[in-house]
């Protein structure tokens, strides 16, 4: 992940991250014009194939907000195909990996301690976020 990526995921993440916090659901107008952006930058660049598979991961949470009747928000997709673009697919499905790992650990540790029901919505995009700058910076 060169620099311009690495600006580029972490700025729609950071602003996503809070709008997502505040009213638990983004609006996907940003996520759509940061990845047409960073798709144009790829594909000029000669990556076409680079970016297909990198969305492939965002994809798939894309089909399972479907299949699930939005249990788990289209939004989320979004920015997961949106992070493929930038970060490729290694670092995507690295990423929503840990993301999904600290959600489930901090889900059932506030359900153990009696502070969320089982049906809690949580903001999932700041756990994104930090799982793409912990990805971001191992690389």
């Amino acid at each position: 992940m060169d620099a311009l990526d690495f600006i580029l995921g972490s700025s729609l993440l950071t602003f996503c991250s809070l709008e997502d916090i505040r009213h638990k659901k983004i609006r996907l107008i940003y996520p759509v014009i940061w990845g047409c952006a960073g798709g144009m930058l790829h594909i000029a660049g000669g990556q076409l194939m680079s970016v297909l598979i990198g969305c492939l991961p965002g994809l798939a949470i894309l089909g399972i907000s479907w299949a699930t009747r939005g249990a788990v928000g289209m939004g989320d997709g979004v920015i997961v195909t949106v992070m493929g673009i930038f970060g490729g697919f290694g670092n995507s499905l690295l990423s929503l990996f840990w993301a999904l790992s600290a959600a489930a650990i901090i889900g059932c540790i506030m359900m153990i301690a009696g502070k969320w029901g089982r049906k809690k919505q949580i903001p999932f995009v700041p756990f994104l976020w930090a799982a793409y700058m912990g990805v971001a910076l191992w690389n």
